[in-house]
């Protein structure tokens, strides 16, 4: 797609827009996901899970179906996300494969959640992180 080029108004002459450059993905956000990712995982109560998983061995439909379902309800969202990105295809894949891993790690908060404590604390690293991001790139 090629646009014209504009005339300025002031000096007469002609301005060519810049072209759009793609940018790589920025290493920070990596960082993020990977805290965002940590807290969730530490909002799982272990022990607690474990004794869901073995009540549901009598069930082993269920153990496919919950966690199959849960991965790609998310893995296609990650997919849709990712399909508007610059680098659509390639994005769509890696955004599908991240909501997969979130959604297994949401079913796993979802059945088995940690106390309220530990909660408040991963969302208070993940506000901190975030925040110290922020002022880093200001």
């Amino acid at each position: 797609m090629t646009q014209e080029p504009r005339r300025s108004p002031e000096r007469g002459q002609t301005e060519r827009p810049a072209p759009v450059r793609e940018r790589s993905f920025p290493l920070i956000a990596l960082l993020q996901l990977a805290t965002f990712l940590a807290a969730v995982v530490s909002c799982i109560d272990g022990p607690e899970l474990a004794r869901v998983l073995a009540k549901a061995r009598g069930e082993p439909l269920l153990l496919v179906i919950a966690p199959l379902g849960a991965c790609l309800a998310l893995g296609l969202l990650g997919a849709v996300i990712g399909l508007g990105q610059l680098r659509r295809w390639r994005s769509a894949l890696v955004g599908g494969g991240v909501g997969g891993a979130y959604g297994l790690a949401m079913l796993a908060v979802y059945v088995a959640p940690a106390s309220l404590e530990r909660a408040v604390a991963a969302a208070a690293v993940l506000v901190l992180t975030t925040i110290a991001i922020r002022i880093r790139a200001a």
